[in-house]
């Protein structure tokens, strides 16, 4: 059993989390790759509206509103347990008055609860499942046997979720919007191909980063 799981709670950046066996751990690339959304907006001073698209324990959302006092946060997550785990982890850390979380499905032509109809956002950020179905028996068994696969499971070539997440961002990003997605390291250039395709007109990519392993992970793009 994964040490946060039995300690009960973790820390994440600079903030501590109450962590549950039904919620994804985050993991340290994930720290890095919010270390990176924040130094991109750390000079911004103006207001800025966030969501953040499977949100998990909040870890990311709560992180960057922690560190940034001018961005509010909305957050959508199918987990009734993490929606849950979110909000209270939003109380423990007193930021509840800049963070919403929503429990709802993203899918096709149905990606925000109806409250957000309209709603436009100068930032998304998403970690989305992004593992290949056919690497589930690559992972390591405490991951197997510990973790929420459907946290995990990105279909065939790991950005089933993800592309949800780019029609997510044509209907409810501003014009200039960014998009900030933690992927895979194959899937970078995959998706520089999936935006020169199939979203040309509508969203653009940007840039890749790569974590500490010098692995490109990390994916910026940008609403025509």
């Amino acid at each position: 059993m994964p040490l946060q799981h039995i300690v009960g709670e973790w820390d994440f950046m600079d903030i501590t989390l109450k962590t549950a066996p039904t919620v994804f751990i985050p993991r340290p690339e994930t720290e890095e790759f919010v270390s990176k959304v924040i130094s991109v907006y750390s000079n911004v001073m103006e207001p800025l509206d966030m969501l953040e698209v499977g949100c998990g324990s909040g870890a990311m959302s709560l992180a960057i509103l922690h560190a940034l006092p001018n961005i509010n946060s909305t957050a959508v997550e199918r987990s009734k347990a993490a929606t849950a785990l979110a909000w209270e982890n939003a109380k423990r850390l007193n930021l509840q008055e800049r963070f919403k979380v929503y429990n709802h499905t993203t899918a096709e032509n149905d990606y925000l609860p109806k409250e957000l109809d309209g709603r436009k956002f100068d930032l998304i950020i998403s970690n989305p499942p992004y593992v290949k179905t056919e690497e589930f028996a690559l992972l390591q068994p405490e991951v197997k046997l510990y973790e929420n696969l459907n946290a995990l499971d990105g279909g065939p070539d790991g950005l089933r979720i993800a592309r949800l997440v780019f029609d997510c961002g044509c209907l409810h990003l501003k014009p200039g919007g960014k998009m900030w997605l933690e992927l895979g390291s194959d899937h970078p250039q995959l998706v520089r191909t999936i935006m020169e395709n199939q979203y040309k007109g509508r969203l653009r990519f940007v840039k890749d980063y790569k974590d500490q392993y010098k692995r490109n992970r990390f994916v910026e793009l940008e609403k025509v």
